[in-house]
């Protein structure tokens, strides 16, 4: 294995769904090690010990687990400082408009179905992993930007923002301009 392989966390209770995921990254010559969670309550205990040196380059959650559901997890990593620059991709069977609506709110940073063809679930888990890892990453892992688009318009114009977790750990999220606003002529 290469010196310096992705750290994926996959909190996934499906067994088989895990070891496509592994044989996709592998087919796909994406080094990574590969650590599973097989339900949302173990899951959560081992998030919550993790210190800042074994961070993962990204988490991958189905949104149905057993004891704690996906989207309890995704709240709790995305409320918690210490994963705020981790990215996270659900990885679901879930079709639900409202669901994918529901993570990204969260703050997942990629919704992928899970796909019922073979070829296509072994190309669109390497592909997503790709984007989402793609970068300089430190040498203690888990230092990717997030970076989203808020609402806000300034003359017209977006204004890119940086996402950071809500002081108040409830799981929201605040802007920090990184672009000066325009101040309004009024």
């Amino acid at each position: 294995m290469p010196e310096n392989p992705l750290q994926i966390v996959i909190i996934e209770d499906h067994i088989g769904d895990f070891l496509l995921i592994e044989e996709a990254l592998s087919n796909h010559g994406i080094p990574a090690r590969l650590q599973l969670f097989q339900d949302g309550e173990n899951a959560l205990k081992q998030l919550a010990q993790m210190g800042a040196a074994g961070l993962p380059d990204l988490i991958i959650v189905d949104l149905n687990l057993p004891r704690i559901e996906g989207m309890q997890l995704l709240r709790y990593v995305r409320g918690s400082r210490l994963f705020d620059q981790t990215p996270v991709m659900v990885f679901t069977s879930s079709q639900s408009a409202q669901d994918r609506n529901e993570a990204e709110q969260i703050g997942a940073n990629a919704f992928l179905t899970k796909p019922s063809s073979l070829d296509d679930f072994l190309s669109s888990v390497a592909s997503m992993v790709r984007k989402l890892t793609s970068g300089p990453r430190p040498s203690n892992s888990g230092g990717h930007q997030r970076l989203r688009l808020c609402c806000s318009r300034s003359q017209d114009r977006m204004r890119i923002r940086r996402r950071t977790p809500s002081p108040m750990n409830d799981g929201t999220d605040r802007c920090r301009c990184r672009i000066p606003r325009a101040r309004s002529p009024l």
